[in-house]
């Protein structure tokens, strides 16, 4: 009797063990997903100086097939439009594996202008890779590099440069109509009399003309802004009243040439004409 009762407990404890081993052995064998820390970055050009850029994110932490978001600020203290196009490619030790974001920007001076930009990389990616910032007319090329996946000890790199791939940048590319007209609605964005008090919404492309100029032309751009008045017009008495406006801007190779407002202000100057 007593080693059938010893049979019979061996029994009872080897099920309970079974039971045990089916609710929790998955989550003790399985490793599941890794994840890797953020690991924040910033980079920044020319601190101290009138033109400041800074790019920022994360080095780590991202996901194949899903997006990330990175940040470029754009910091005008001179007295001068500063008016450009930035680039940013991913980078492999060999080429560029994919762009990132290309685009436009106009900041009015003493201005700042913050652009999100969404990476989203591929589910077939992983590893380190160089996150390459191009400002054509800077002469600086910053490679950040960042891990999709796991972050390892791998040593990464070097990634091509301005210099050892100079192909790689499109700057011999013709200046676009499509590209002027985006330099063209970043300045009026831009500019101290919309950023005050501009009605999103109201923005509009009214009409482009063609001049008889290589590579350039005017746009018509028609706003709203919520009260009279041009430009920056912090700390003064304002009468809140719905007023029209019409901006031209003339864009010829790359450059905002002229901006006029309701023919009446000099946008690029900031002041009224005679």
């Amino acid at each position: 009797m007593v080693k059938k009762g010893i049979s019979i407990g061996t029994v009872s404890l080897l099920a309970i063990t079974a039971l045990v081993t089916l609710f929790t052995g998955c989550t003790v064998q399985s490793p599941g997903k890794v994840e890797t820390a953020p690991d924040p970055f910033a980079v920044v050009w020319g601190p101290g100086r009138e033109q400041v850029v800074t790019f920022s994110g994360n080095s780590a932490g991202h996901v194949a097939g899903e997006a990330s978001e990175f940040n470029l600020e754009i910091d005008n203290n001179s007295q001068e439009t500063w008016q450009g196009e930035y680039l940013v490619q991913l980078l492999d030790t060999e080429s560029v594996v994919r762009e990132i974001d290309h685009g436009t920007f106009a900041v009015a001076p003493g201005a700042e202008s913050e652009i999100d930009i969404e990476a989203n990389f591929g589910s077939e990616l992983e590893g380190p890779y160089g996150l390459s910032l191009y400002i054509p007319g800077r002469e600086a090329q910053s490679i950040q590099t960042i891990w999709i996946g796991e972050k390892s000890t791998v040593s990464p790199g070097p990634w091509p440069s301005i210099a050892s791939h100079p192909h790689l940048w499109p700057e011999s590319e013709a200046f676009t109509e499509e590209k002027a007209r985006q330099m063209a609605e970043e300045f009026v964005r831009n500019s101290p009399t919309f950023a005050f008090d501009g009605m999103e919404d109201s923005l509009e492309l009214v009409e482009t003309l063609y001049p008889d100029i290589e590579n350039a032309w005017q746009f018509i751009y028609s706003f709203d802004s919520s009260h009279a008045g041009y430009g920056d017009r912090t700390g003064q008495g304002l009468a809140q009243v719905i007023t029209s406006h019409e901006a031209s801007v003339v864009v010829e190779n790359g450059q905002v040439k002229t901006a006029i407002l309701d023919n009446k202000w000099d946008m690029l100057d900031q002041v009224e004409i005679d």
